[in-house]
């Protein structure tokens, strides 16, 4: 198992998230 593995998809996901994140709520503001 590799530890770099699991801490890249954890930081990938939660960089998604945050970006999802900010582009609805700057699509919610433009709409």
């Amino acid at each position: 198992m590799d530890d770099i593995t699991y801490t890249d998809a954890f930081v990938i996901g939660t960089v998604s998230s945050a970006l999802f994140g900010y582009i609805a709520v700057r699509w919610m503001i433009n709409y």
